[in-house]
């Protein structure tokens, strides 16, 4: 009786993340093993892109989830790439944005290549 109401929830909150933590609060929860905890959330933002990923929804986290990533490891390299591809990339025909919000993505995708 639970479980279409466990999946709800459960699927809010892949295509949702709003609640992601601060850098400093991850680092002093992880016990010291960051790298592990930045592969988790790794996970987490492919799950996230490939959810969202009809209508690039997932530009909206996209950028706050690579750059924990990153702060956690600085070293791996596979977000930064999908960064620097995912959120700069524009396609009319599937997605409708303004173009302030075409330039903040572009400007996430540069601080990410600067980093």
């Amino acid at each position: 009786m639970n479980y279409p109401i466990h999946r709800e929830i459960r699927a809010k909150i892949v295509d949702h993340p709003e609640f992601i933590p601060s850098t400093t609060t991850v680092k002093v929860s992880s016990s010291g093993y960051q790298n592990i905890v930045s592969d988790f959330y790794w996970l987490s933002a492919i799950q996230y892109i490939g959810s969202n990923a009809i209508g690039s929804e997932y530009k909206k986290y996209l950028y706050v989830m690579i750059n924990l990533i990153t702060d956690l490891n600085p070293y791996f390299t596979y977000p930064y790439r999908i960064g620097l591809l995912l959120l700069p990339s524009y396609n009319e025909r599937y997605e409708d944005l303004d173009k302030k919000i075409i330039e903040k993505y572009n400007n996430e995708s540069i601080a990410l290549g600067l980093k």
